[in-house]
């Protein structure tokens, strides 16, 4: 059984006890900024076998490219007070970011071949379009 997803303001990341199916022209405004902007994470269920030369969760961030966009955008969800977490999935194989909140629960994650591509995702759907790197 599949939980329901999470409805979040858009612009301030506030949990909103919305269904996600709500209209624009029926929602309404978030008690903390007033938008009508929403954001939504569906909870998903994986399995992951690790070998024991694969990289632990928590551990050293992988090494990725100094493009100013990647950095913008680890800063930008550093600032919105969120935090990350990287597992390599195998040696020389994809990437996985995983997005906590405040409260250290786990809003959003992307599972990419670049981790320049699975921070990316992760914050074009969870910053403002103001805050994205560019």
């Amino acid at each position: 059984m599949a939980d329901e997803p999470v409805v979040r303001c858009a612009d301030c990341l506030t949990m909103l006890a919305e269904p996600p199916n709500t209209p624009l022209e029926r929602r309404i405004p978030c008690p903390e900024c007033g938008s009508k902007a929403r954001s939504y994470a569906i909870a998903l269920t994986a399995a992951l076998m690790m070998q024991p030369d694969m990289a632990q969760p928590g551990m050293a961030q992988p090494e990725i490219a100094s493009e100013a966009r990647v950095v913008s955008a680890e800063a930008s969800l550093a600032d919105a007070g969120l935090s990350l977490e990287w597992l390599r999935l195998s040696s020389g194989g994809a990437w996985m970011v995983r997005v906590y909140d405040r409260d250290g629960e786990f809003i959003d994650g992307s599972i990419q071949d670049d981790p320049q591509d699975a921070i990316l995702a992760v914050s074009e759907r969870l910053l403002p379009p103001s805050d994205q790197a560019h």
